[in-house]
């Protein structure tokens, strides 16, 4: 079963494979389902790890909680569990709706959709650039104090990344996550795929059964019905000269 907190696990990176193979196949479902995810994805974007912001621990609670039903007369107590689940549950929405809305105070959330045959170049509070091709793409006006993180739901997108070696760049894009410290590199993305060619540096792409790492004049396309990554040389030296304004690499 698919709950709100394993999907914030699996957002926050810090899910089982089997885990991230449960949520990637439960959104696959039903576009109901993959809207929800996305709901969670935006809120963790802006208001970073709920982990790092949050005193409350639910694996932690939810031990001392098995421990003390397996004591005394509480265990009686035991049929109520799926009641306290759904507490816990609802606390965690109210942990994240609070820190949402104080991330909101000092750092809007922005969203640019651009159409097919127009360009957006989009400067990031941390001196990194984004060229949208097309697409939807979204990102907090600042940047939280342990990550960057941002979203491309679909279209391309070229990213120039200024390097932070203490706060790691990360894309999600469908199923997939692509991290960077920094460097040059151009993703493509929409329900059936996701692609990732990089012009310079060194980037690591993530999916749900698999990572792989990927440099200069490299390229990989994850397939969203067969899960898995296929990697390849870039074929053409100037797919990317739209952004970088020059030929070749």
């Amino acid at each position: 079963m698919v709950t709100e907190d394993l999907i914030v696990k699996c957002i926050a990176g810090e899910a089982e494979e089997h885990e991230v193979t449960l949520v990637s196949n439960w959104r696959k479902l039903n576009e109901e389902n993959n809207k929800k995810y996305l709901q969670f994805e935006k809120v963790w974007i802006s208001s970073g790890s709920l982990k790092d912001k949050s005193n409350f621990d639910i694996e932690t609670a939810w031990a001392k909680t098995n421990e003390r039903l397996s004591k005394g007369k509480i265990v009686r107590f035991a049929p109520y569990r799926k009641v306290w689940l759904a507490a816990a549950s609802v606390i965690v929405l109210i942990g994240i709706s609070i820190i949402t809305y104080m991330q909101f105070e000092s750092s809007q959330f922005q969203e640019f959709t651009v159409a097919s045959q127009t360009m957006k170049q989009i400067e990031l509070q941390d001196g990194s650039s984004v060229v949208l091709k097309n697409g939807e793409f979204s990102y907090p006006e600042k940047f939280n104090s342990d990550n960057r993180t941002v979203s491309l739901k679909q279209g391309t997108a070229f990213f120039k990344i200024k390097r932070d070696t203490t706060k790691p760049f990360r894309i999600h894009s469908n199923h997939t996550e692509i991290t960077v410290l920094g460097t040059e590199f151009e993703i493509q993305t929409n329900p059936e795929f996701t692609k990732v060619s990089v012009h310079s540096g060194k980037v690591k792409f993530t999916s749900p059964t698999e990572d792989v790492i990927l440099t200069k004049g490299m390229s990989a396309t994850y397939n969203t019905k067969m899960n898995r990554i296929a990697e390849s040389d870039i074929q053409d030296n100037n797919s990317m000269s739209y952004a970088t304004w020059r030929v070749g690499f």
